[in-house]
């Protein structure tokens, strides 16, 4: 599988990098929220992909994400990305890939707008292309801060700030944890005990059906964010993406990626997870890890 194959086709976790500053992003991590996706504010776009995978082939990124994707492997005779490590699970369904990036040779590139975007640049010129970093609007001034691809039609939609959060809204629940797992999932989900305050839940599904995702936020004692991203383990939902700080461990027989210096990849009990415990050092995360409780009532 080549590099654009395995961020386009496959990105879940929705990179989520802040909004403000997507065009700061630090290369190596570029599409950790691709789906995302996708993690959820490692400094995020504020939607995540809705039921993303290869099957449906919706995608969501940030601007400099796509950007990224779309771009060739070489400008001006040059390698743009250079794969430091490649780290797969056993079962082959989650790649996390730590790569460098020639910035330099990135910043002379530019991508043809998507078909069915609609964008201009901020004095309201139609664009044709975008060059990384640039910023780019809707017809009415507003800047387009996430797009979303829909594999079915081949059509890019771009969404400002505003449409976002209003999007975001409609799959965010602040019932109980054992509610949702009841509910609205297809599965049974991996928790945290009552140790952790649990915030809320994202589950990526209409409103009449259940799902096979879902994100489930918490805190810790010391107000630190922990985020669980769930789905059912199958070949189709199986991810790929990019970070820094690759590693392979294993810990009480199960095989992690860990990487970013913050999150674990791992397959368990039937489900693809990430959990991503923020501000937190190696050990306190293998804590975290080690209370994760499969929901069995």
């Amino acid at each position: 599988m080549n590099r654009k194959d395995m961020f386009s086709e496959n990105s879940e976790h929705e990179f989520n990098k802040d909004t403000e500053n997507y065009e700061d992003f630090e290369f190596e991590e570029k599409l950790r929220n691709l789906y995302s996706p996708q993690k959820k504010d490692k400094d995020e776009v504020l939607y995540k992909v809705k039921k993303n995978n290869k099957h449906n082939g919706f995608k969501v990124a940030t601007i400099a994400a796509c950007l990224l994707v779309a771009m060739p492997f070489t400008s001006l005779g040059k390698e743009i990305y250079t794969v430091i490590k490649e780290a797969v699970l056993p079962s082959g369904r989650i790649t996390v890939v730590e790569e460098k990036v020639d910035e330099e040779a990135l910043k002379n590139m530019s991508m043809e707008i998507p078909k069915g975007l609609e964008a201009y640049d901020k004095d309201g010129n139609p664009l044709t292309h975008l060059k990384y970093g640039q910023r780019m609007y809707n017809k009415d001034g507003e800047e387009i801060v996430s797009t979303v691809y829909d594999g079915k039609t081949g059509l890019t939609t771009g969404y400002t700030k505003e449409q976002m959060e209003a999007q975001q809204k409609d799959y965010t629940y602040y019932e109980p944890q054992e509610e949702i797992a009841d509910k609205m999932l297809n599965f049974k989900p991996l928790i945290l005990p009552a140790k952790y305050e649990y915030q809320f839940a994202e589950i990526f599904s209409e409103k009449s059906e259940k799902s096979d995702y879902a994100h489930f936020f918490y805190k810790d004692e010391k107000d630190r964010e922990i985020i669980l991203f769930e789905r059912v383990s199958s070949d189709e939902a199986g991810y790929a993406t990019g970070d820094s700080d690759v590693e392979e461990i294993k810990i009480d027989g199960i095989d992690i990626i860990y990487h970013g210096k913050d999150s674990f990849d791992f397959e368990k009990d039937g489900l693809l997870v990430t959990l991503m415990c923020r501000d937190m050092n190696y050990d306190e995360i293998v804590e975290v890890f080690r209370d994760l409780e499969l929901y069995n009532k």
